[in-house]
């Protein structure tokens, strides 16, 4: 049987249809698969990195504390669960209230609170963000690296900046009674990058630090550097802030 050529046009279209649609779901499948070895990839990398730096003990840390609840107000619900679920990866609970066309976040942490990252620009860049988020934020740094510092590393506000060094060669002893407070001790120990004891006896505990060598601490500001310097000062300390 003879084919005319609206046959022949209507069967060449079927054709021409029929491998785009066979190229297409190729192509979708090629696609798909090269984003799984992509995403694969991240993965690998990211466990490898965070691998060879358990192994070479190469983490950073912070700590950070809200004494007082703190509300932060969002008009695009999106950025307000985005800020929530940002807090709740910190170990920071809040909750989430909706009225009046907006978003209200609230929260607190009043204990000291240790944030382990795997490079000191992760701790600087979460460190600015939770100070813009109304939190107090403690993280020591050796006085060579910061004299290194490149701008991947600068703080949001360094113009604003005041560094003051702290140095204990000496052992201090701290005598905790209440449940809980020589825990919070021992994070403030880490992000000060002290080297410290714990010995539990008759319903007390004692915590035992010490930093021999020197360390810095950058504050936002001179107020918040006197502050600084007389806390540490009150642990004991030997405390130097460059006016």
């Amino acid at each position: 049987m003879a084919c005319g050529p609206i046959r022949l046009a209507r069967l060449s279209n079927e054709f021409i249809r029929g491998v785009k649609s066979e190229f297409l779901g190729k192509e979708r499948r090629r696609m798909k698969l090269l984003q799984l070895m992509t995403l694969m990839t991240g993965l690998i990398s990211t466990m490898t990195a965070s691998s060879i730096a358990a192994d070479e003990n190469e983490t950073f840390v912070f700590a950070y504390r809200a004494s007082e609840p703190i509300t932060k107000e969002f008009d695009d619900p999106k950025k307000g669960a985005a800020f929530e679920k940002a807090l709740t990866k910190l170990g920071c609970k809040a909750k989430v209230e909706s009225h009046d066309g907006h978003i209200d976040v609230t929260f607190q942490q009043p204990r000291w609170t240790l944030v382990t990252l795997q490079s000191e620009e992760l701790v600087h860049k979460w460190q600015d963000w939770l100070s813009d988020a109304g939190c107090e934020t403690l993280h020591s740094e050796d006085p060579e690296h910061h004299e290194e510092h490149d701008d991947a590393h600068k703080h949001a506000h360094d113009e604003e900046m005041e560094v003051i060094s702290f140095q204990a060669e000496e052992w201090i002893e701290k005598h905790f009674e209440k449940a809980g407070t020589s825990a919070e001790f021992i994070v403030v120990c880490k992000a000060l990058g002290c080297e410290f004891k714990e010995s539990a006896d008759e319903g007390h505990t004692d915590v035992t630090f010490r930093c021999v060598k020197t360390r810095t601490i950058e504050c936002a500001g001179h107020e918040a550097a006197e502050k600084r310097a007389e806390w540490l000062q009150k642990l004991g300390f030997a405390v130097k802030h460059d006016h």
